[in-house]
């Protein structure tokens, strides 16, 4: 499965084009060898309300075995947890249809 990356980065006011291309090849390089797949973007994280955004390098690589198995127990334990809610509530019907039996039995 593949999972977002992103780093930040903060520098390049004030760059040349010379010096900014050397630099996007040097985070590109970086962010391949932390197993980028896939295109690697530019892309700008507004905050606040005057405008001021930070630049984010976002890319896509595979997750680590260590990530894998955390987000498998996860949603073992989502799913865990939506079976023991469907129960409680399958068991709270029973009941109703138990009282709702028995009161109307003694209509009868």
């Amino acid at each position: 499965m593949l999972v977002d990356e992103k780093v930040r980065y903060y520098d390049f006011d004030g760059m040349t084009l010379d010096e900014l291309r050397e630099s996007l090849d040097s985070i590109e390089a970086e962010c391949r060898s932390k197993g980028a797949v896939g295109d690697v973007r530019i892309e700008y994280d507004h905050y606040g309300y005057d405008g001021a955004f930070d630049i984010i390098i976002a890319f896509k690589r595979e997750e680590t075995e260590k990530e894998r198995t955390k987000r498998v127990m996860k949603e073992e334990r989502e799913k865990e947890k939506k079976r023991k809610v469907e129960e409680k509530k399958r068991q709270k019907e029973l009941k109703e249809l138990e009282r709702l039996k028995k009161k109307y039995e003694k209509v009868s």
